[in-house]
């Protein structure tokens, strides 16, 4: 394994988040430690310049940290691919998987990229892949970018040690930065089961997060975890894209909005008897559980998990 700028040493590993399973590559100490940040930036920014890219198109939301200074230096436009709901405009979409789940990625259909012109996509991490191949593919589809003008894969952390080490193309590791592998090159096979145990453990905690959050708590401890907004968002949209798309479980079950809302009842029943009547009934785990439900359902994806409970509150003490 190749570590050229000395990097891996500064990237911490954390467990189980953000869901019980994954292993996270926290960036913030390579970040908040100058020297690797500065050489991280350099080196990015070298690899940009030597493909004569004209515009650096990055993921959100820890990609912008390091494509900001790219493009920077380079004097090149700076073009967001960000998660659904974030943008103002209408805006081209492309679904695709992460190692812990689905989700989208979106650019704005007014954003002025033209056929022929050279691209690399930055990101902080690659894991499975999957971002950056669906970032390109979205530039590809929408932009008539030519596959032999994007430059994918380019970041601060590669992943592919653990994921990737039975793909026959090149790879990149901690610390070694890709300067010659393009979407049209890396061919990547990876399916993530969706167990009905994971569709659940996503409803219950999301339902108990929010039911904390209409009762004025932030953070709640749940299943041995301190859980906070970040978790339940994560829960909530991984719901939102399975019944979206009608992701069928390893057991062979689709999940649509019948199968979410029986789901939800099931969970109810287990989380009263999980915290206790009384706690049940004193709570807002009712509320908290129409609201999970129709925002998991909905056609249209709710920017923050947090804005109807807000509406909710405001309603109540208007009653």
């Amino acid at each position: 394994m190749s570590d050229k700028l000395d990097l891996k040493k500064y990237i911490r590993n954390v467990d189980d988040f953000p869901i019980p399973g994954i292993k996270f590559r926290d960036i913030t100490s390579l970040i908040e430690t100058p020297e690797p940040f500065r050489k991280t930036c350099e080196e990015l920014t070298k690899i940009t310049e030597e493909f004569s890219a004209d515009l650096v198109v990055s993921i959100e939301s820890r990609g912008f940290i390091f494509a900001g200074s790219v493009a920077n230096d380079l004097l090149l436009p700076f073009v967001l691919a960000r998660k659904p709901g974030k943008l103002p405009n209408e805006t081209y979409i492309k679904s695709f998987d992460l190692e812990y789940g689905s989700t989208s990625i979106e650019i704005q259909k007014n954003t002025n990229i033209k056929k022929g012109q050279r691209v690399v996509i930055i990101d902080d991490l690659v894991a499975t892949g999957g971002t950056a191949i669906a970032c390109a593919e979205l530039l590809t589809e929408n932009f008539n970018i030519e596959k032999s003008d994007i430059l994918d894969k380019v970041c601060s952390i590669a992943l592919v040690d653990d994921f990737l080490q039975t793909s026959e193309k090149k790879t990149i590791y901690v610390g070694e930065f890709n300067d010659s592998v393009s979407g049209v090159d890396v061919e990547v096979e990876l399916k993530f089961a969706i167990t009905e145990d994971g569709v659940r453990k996503n409803i219950s905690v999301g339902i108990q997060y929010l039911a904390a959050w209409l009762g004025g708590n932030g953070c709640v401890p749940l299943y041995n975890l301190m859980e906070d907004a970040a978790t339940a968002e994560i829960s909530r949209a991984q719901v939102w894209q399975w019944n979206k798309h009608q992701c069928k479980t390893v057991e062979g079950k689709t999940i649509n909005p019948n199968y979410v809302k029986n789901i939800v009842k099931e969970e109810m029943v287990q989380i009263k008897k999980e915290v206790g009547e009384q706690k049940f009934e004193k709570g807002n785990y009712e509320r908290a559980a129409k609201m999970f439900e129709e925002m998991s359902i909905a056609d249209q994806f709710e920017d923050f998990l947090t804005v109807p409970a807000y509406n909710e509150i405001i309603r109540s003490e208007v009653r």
